[in-house]
């Protein structure tokens, strides 16, 4: 696997490698999309895995990320869950693997407890997931 690839870097790789590229780590959260590698690994048959999804989403004050954050919280309350919870879960129903951050048990177990539910489409839509495309 690789981590921190743009698409002309792993399409290069692609180019030269003997073997195949199995999994791409990089950065995605709901304002970072990543979606040109994220469709290149789906129609490629790579796993792509996401970290820091969660690094910017209580502390930034840029225009996207207050936007984000809003839509997030929102469908928090609607689902009664947190916002950290509906970031990770947004991600696992585009089909992303998560590698979360956690700094104590309670947020471990946090994190964990996004298995056991899934979000609406519209949720998704909401959170600018577009459902057509898994």
């Amino acid at each position: 696997g690789v981590s921190n690839f743009d698409l002309p870097l792993l399409k290069a790789l692609e180019a030269r490698a003997s073997v195949q590229t199995h999994a791409v780590q990089n950065q995605k959260d709901l304002v970072n999309k990543d979606s040109e590698v994220v469709e290149y690994c789906r129609q490629n048959g790579i796993f792509y895995q996401a970290y820091a999804s969660l690094r910017n989403h209580e502390t930034s004050q840029e225009e996207e990320w207050v936007e984000a954050r809003k839509q997030a919280s929102a469908v928090a309350a609607e689902t009664g869950h947190s916002v950290h919870q509906i970031v990770l879960r947004s991600l696992l129903d585009e089909g992303i693997g998560v590698i979360p951050r956690s700094r104590n048990p309670e947020h471990i177990q946090e994190n964990l407890n996004v298995i056991y539910w899934e979000l609406s489409e519209n949720s998704l839509k909401a959170l600018g997931v577009d459902h057509d495309e898994l």
